[in-house]
């Protein structure tokens, strides 16, 4: 049992990774040209990259190779998990009003996919007595955009001041908390960091985080950094550094709208920001057909990445062959002839032998075709008994069942006095029919319970439908459905044209010419 869940945990992982971007190698090495062998590598940088900043080695030996970008299948969304940082700071309470603008507009006002889960979590600076320096306004991660807004826009700003620094946030503290936050988050989900900031981090004494950790921090778990900055006296371009370098985006404005723009567009670019770059080397290989593994390194712009080793093929038989063809000719000549004879000797033994079975199995086959036909008739035969007797059966329990909801009705109607009446003109000509069973249909037809014809046809009036409604009994309430097939716009009822409408008394319903007035 416990193999069982284990195996399926690691399958549900393996399908979560696969959601994820693929990060390094992409498919592993293509070595079936070798000595040629090409493999695709996608970096999450997604700006291009210049050829002359890749340097390729194997065993420790640079090579000649080739590079080219190529398309990122972009077809299927990610799955992101996006969390919105509010900087809330006293002493500059327009930036929070600024940013309560910005994200309620943001939810109200933006497409967002239904893939996407967003959270929103305030921060200032952190004191000695609190665990954690982010207060969610949700408390987890949803789609709902209206929840998210009405949080935003119910959220009081703080009015908790500082004496020194009053301008300064634990900014890096808060990213890095929402780092380990969205590292919580399902494996198949990617992991998004909004900041609205003044861009201002606390370099009091004791600062627990400096920018240079919290990057690194974005970049082992995969999560880019956006920026929106609200621009004050003395704040310093670190924190714009810090959203590129986790290959987010930054703006500064003090203006919402160019903010909501701004970030707006970011968001619907946030995919194919994601999906990074593919690029696709293609080099000769300079170790032989040895079978081995052999190590390989990529460098970009002097900083080495991660590449696993390439195992180089075995000779092939094929191969062999080529440089010992002289020695395979004579075994194929060998093996030729000896397949020759035993042909020819297998032939002249067998010949007999098929003309003997030939006539057996053509006798067996016609007694077998006919043992076949016999069973097929006696099975559909069996067939169609049964479904004749289904058929019959299911008919006779729905008419019971048809007639016991009838007359179920019926006595409801009775029990409660129920026997409306209808009050029916057309030009100037009426008459009036009283509704004494749960069901009444009514149109042209004489086959109708309220015919608009009579012998002498003076209602009988083609803009009535041949049967144009029925008016049924639920237990409570009568209602009219329209069932025309010329008028399958509705029927009118009160002016107003309707499928189906509970009746009420009064109500006038038109039929084409035909008017009917509902009393109870």
């Amino acid at each position: 049992m416990k193999k069982t869940l284990l195996s399926g945990v690691l399958i549900l992982l393996c399908f979560a990774i696969q959601a994820q971007p693929q990060r390094g190698i992409k498919g592993g090495y293509d070595v079936n040209g070798f000595p040629e062998v090409s493999f695709i590598w996608n970096t999450p940088n997604p700006d291009p990259i210049e050829s002359s900043s890749f340097v390729l080695t194997e065993d420790g030996k640079p090579l000649t190779f080739s590079v080219q970008e190529v398309a990122v299948d972009n077809k299927q969304s990610i799955n992101k998990s996006v969390l919105v940082l509010w900087e809330d700071m006293a002493s500059h309470s327009r930036q929070s009003d600024f940013t309560r603008e910005l994200l309620t507009r943001f939810f109200q006002e933006t497409a967002i996919a239904t893939t996407d889960n967003f959270e929103v979590a305030v921060f200032d600076r952190k004191k000695d007595t609190e665990k954690g320096l982010l207060k969610p306004l949700i408390g987890q991660f949803t789609a709902d955009c209206n929840r998210l807004a009405e949080a935003v826009y119910s959220y009081r700003k703080s009015d908790r001041k500082y004496a020194t620094f009053s301008q300064q946030s634990d900014l890096y503290l808060a990213i890095n908390e929402g780092i380990a936050l969205l590292r919580k988050e399902p494996a198949d989900r990617t992991g998004v960091i909004i900041v609205v900031t003044a861009g201002l981090n606390v370099k009091a004494s004791g600062a627990s985080t400096e920018m240079e950790t919290v990057r690194k921090n974005a970049l082992d778990a995969g999560i880019p950094i956006y920026v929106v900055k609200y621009p004050l006296a003395g704040n310093t371009p670190e924190v714009n550094l810090l959203a590129e370098s986790t290959y987010g985006l930054s703006s500064s404005t003090i203006d919402v709208s160019s903010a909501l723009v701004n970030l707006q567009q970011q968001y619907l670019g946030m995919d194919n920001r994601l999906r990074g770059r593919d690029y696709r080397f293609a080099f000769t290989a300079l170790a032989e057909r040895d079978g081995n593994s052999h190590p390989m390194r990529l460098t970009v712009d002097k900083v080495r990445q991660p590449l696993p080793p390439y195992t180089a093929p075995k000779v092939t038989l094929g191969q062999w062959m080529v440089s010992h063809w002289w020695l395979v000719l004579i075994v194929a000549i060998l093996i030729v002839g000896g397949i020759v004879l035993a042909v020819v000797f297998t032939r002249a033994r067998n010949k007999k032998r098929e003309q003997e079975n030939r006539a057996m199995q053509e006798q067996m086959r016609q007694e077998h075709e006919e043992s076949e036909r016999r069973n097929r008739e006696v099975v559909e035969g069996m067939r169609r008994e049964q479904q004749a007797k289904e058929e019959a059966e299911r008919r006779e329990r729905e008419e019971q069942a048809r007639i016991e909801e009838e007359n179920r009705l019926l006595r409801l109607m009775q029990t409660k006095n129920l026997f409306p009446r209808l009050q029916c003109k057309m030009g100037n000509e009426g008459f009036t029919y009283t509704i004494d069973k749960p069901y009444v249909t009514i149109g042209r037809n004489a086959d109708n319970d309220v015919a608009f014809t009579t012998k002498n046809d003076r209602f009988n009036n083609m803009t009535v439908s041949g049967h144009h409604a029925e008016i049924t009994f639920n237990g409570t309430d009568f209602e009219i459905v329209n069932v025309s097939h010329t008028y399958t716009q509705g029927i009118v009822v009160n002016g107003q044209l309707a499928q189906r409408h509970t009746l009420r008394s009064s109500d006038m319903i038109g039929l084409g010419e035909a008017l009917i007035t509902f009393y109870v």
